[in-house]
């Protein structure tokens, strides 16, 4: 192996366990130079991104601890707000660098030196490796000091070949978002007493449908790659003039939103996206690299969307994405549909496309239902699903839709080349619960509301938390009133360790952890009192 770059170049030189921002920049402004090219078949180097990973993280524990030290209650970096899980993180790159380091020193072993062999021309050598483990077949053999080390570290690239050591080329910058590593499901649901953090009504089982699905008759075969026609056929019904070959079926919104954003964006493009926001929204234009500007609502004005200052950050012939959602997830607020038209109109303009994530679209308490945004031009697309609304997030169906029959195409090849098509069953199902649409989704709502009832009151009674009531959807984001003085992540923890009640924390979202998101359509009704007696208790325990 070698390295890009030397050992003074990733460990500092004055060797010192902790970094500090002189020393963060002295980094940053190190030379480093072009990789040496292999000198024997089947070596490799690693390529410029885990430098820049390694630079990354000195200056993002540099900045957590210069802030830390002045006092500062949050810490951001890059429009970040920096977390315990992202320092961690980085000094996990940090300790890779030193290991990748010491296994330069020692050098390879005799049992790990390759036999001499011509160089290998087959296209694995070609391509772009991802992760710490790419060693090409033949050699059979991995970098063993790395292997271990490789789950925390995703900017790492291998190169092979005898070439000229290739163009730089860019990837996908994957990493778990903190609203799916703390996930109920990653944390275990029976460790969890009160589950006020879900986002979606109730989980359904298939009898509760009340629906003769005749699952016994169905052929398992690949499905229309667009998605199943009679499910594509019931959400095209939902808008005027849509048809169904204008909705794209895919593995749950999220899906959609990912292949909405890889198909729009490259590195370096320039995207607005509304914060706070569904994570996806966010993490997958960061992960392509793109120019957000981020467009942040406000408890102070009732979390409305300032559609003024998104027209600010608009590029004219630059923007190729402008991302909301509405109902607003996490806080259930509504976009008017003046302020609705008015981002078309900005879309338009822009010749950019608006996203506008929909997921709560089926469950509004306002009595007014905008128009599937879709509908209004060929320059937006709407995603939704069957999780949030139908409480059916087991049969992962969701789907994105758009008039232009370009950007149509698009999303139904992104598709093709992630999955093909979708499973049988679960667009069956779907379809079977969507063609029946008014028969389900009508005692969902009613109970929603009912439950929206109960929290409006409790709110009413106490004096520790405030919220803006949302307008749809099944979760709102509360937050301590500004009086209280609390220890916030003492609160979460009590929450959880003493009353068995979990949330969904501010850091979920990009805020202070003052704020939480409240899911009140997913525990039972007595698990959503019992819950909302648990926050006032554990607030009281970790009032300062």
């Amino acid at each position: 192996m070698i390295l890009d770059g030397v050992y003074n170049d990733i460990k500092d030189p004055e060797g010192a366990s902790r970094p500090s921002a002189s020393r963060a920049a002295r980094w940053a402004s190190t030379a480093r130079p072009h990789p040496p090219e292999p000198d024997r078949p089947g070596q490799r180097h690693l390529g410029p991104y885990f430098l820049e990973a390694v630079d990354d993280a000195w200056a993002l524990i540099a900045t957590f601890e210069e802030a830390i030290a002045a006092g500062k209650g949050v810490v951001t970096h890059n429009g970040r707000m920096i977390e315990n899980l992202h320092v961690e993180n980085a000094r996990r790159i940090l300790g890779v660098a030193d290991a990748i380091a010491a296994s330069l020193r020692t050098g390879p072993t005799a049992s790990s030196q390759p036999e001499a062999r011509e160089p290998c021309r087959c296209q694995r050598h070609e391509r772009t490796h991802l992760g710490l483990d790419g060693a090409h077949p033949a050699e059979g053999r991995v970098a063993e000091p790395l292997s271990a080390a490789r789950a925390h570290v995703s900017s790492v690239v291998w190169r092979g070949g005898s070439g000229g050591g290739g163009a730089r080329l860019h990837r996908m910058r994957y990493r778990r978002m903190p609203i799916e590593v703390e996930s109920p499901e990653e944390l275990g649901y029976d460790t969890i007493t009160n589950n006020l953090s879900e986002s979606s009504v109730a989980d359904r089982k298939l009898s509760d449908l009340g629906l003769d699905l005749d699952l016994d008759e169905l052929v398992l075969c690949y499905g229309d790659h667009l998605g199943d026609p009679l499910l594509r056929e019931s959400i095209a019904a939902q808008g005027t003039g849509l048809r169904p070959e204008h909705v794209i079926v895919t593995p749950g919104a999220a899906t959609a939103l990912f292949a909405v954003a890889t198909s729009l964006l490259d590195r370096g493009d320039h995207a607005v996206v509304v914060r706070t926001n569904y994570a996806t929204n966010l993490e997958t234009p960061r992960a392509i690299g793109a120019d957000l500007d981020i467009v942040d609502l406000r408890y102070e004005t009732g979390w409305k969307l300032d559609v003024d200052e998104v027209a600010e950050r608009v590029r004219p012939g630059t923007t190729r994405l402008i991302s909301v959602t509405c109902p607003h997830n996490p806080t259930g607020t509504m976009l008017p549909l003046p302020d609705l038209k008015r981002l078309v109109g900005l879309a338009e303009q822009a010749e950019a496309v608006l996203l506008v994530d929909e997921t709560y679209r089926d469950l509004t308490h306002t009595g007014e239902r905008i128009p599937l945004a879709a509908t209004l031009s060929p320059n937006v697309v709407s995603v939704s699903s069957m999780s949030k609304a139908y409480g059916l997030p087991g049969i992962r169906i969701g789907w994105a839709v758009t008039t232009d029959p370009m950007l149509g195409e698009t999303l139904l090849a992104a598709k093709e080349q992630v999955v093909i098509c979708g499973s049988t069953i679960d667009e069956h199902i779907a379809g079977r619960v969507l063609a029946d649409r008014k028969r389900v989704l009508t005692p969902i709502m009613a109970d929603v509301r009912e439950r929206l009832d109960v929290v409006e009151r409790w709110m009413a009674g106490q004096d520790t938390f405030e919220w803006v009531r949302p307008s749809g959807g099944v979760v709102g984001l509360v937050r301590f009133r500004d009086d209280v003085e609390v220890d916030e992540t003492a609160f979460h923890h009590k929450l959880l360790a003493d009353h068995g009640t979990y949330v969904g924390p501010g850091h979920w979202f990009e805020l202070s952890d003052r704020y939480f998101r409240l899911g009140f359509g997913w525990p039972t009704h007595d698990e959503l009192q019992a819950g909302l007696d648990a926050l006032l208790l554990a607030a009281a325990d970790a009032k300062r």
